[in-house]
């Protein structure tokens, strides 16, 4: 079964570069360049998995992936960010984030990642 990822980024580039990626690394792919958006595709669809950047307009990443974790509590959540410090990732590991990336992606390390996010079902 294919697994399917909500890849949400403000950056429309940052989106359709990483859509191609996890598509060719076997997973279904859909993106949403805001937080509101990304809200509604998982109300409408059925997502194994989410990476969401953190600085966003509007509502950050962080903020997103505690609204995620209270609705869909089995959702997995990656963090995405290009400002990274421990501090940040643990406060996305504190809002239920499974997991931190920071920009620039290392596409290797985001495999792993994922392998070992389906992996821990």
């Amino acid at each position: 079964m294919t697994k399917r990822i909500l890849f949400v980024d403000d950056d429309l580039d940052t989106c359709e570069m990483l859509q191609l990626l996890l598509n060719e690394l076997g997973y279904e792919a859909d993106t949403s360049t805001d937080a509101l958006t990304a809200l509604t595709k998982l109300e409408e669809n059925d997502y194994s998995l989410v990476i969401t950047d953190m600085c966003m307009p509007h509502m950050s990443g962080l903020e997103l992936c505690g609204l995620i974790k209270k609705k869909f509590q089995n959702l997995k959540v990656i963090m995405l960010t290009g400002c990274g410090s421990l501090e940040t990732a643990l406060e996305a590991v504190k809002q239920g984030a499974s997991n931190f990336l920071v920009k620039p992606i290392d596409y290797d390390q985001m495999d792993s990642l994922l392998n070992k996010a389906f992996s821990m079902n």
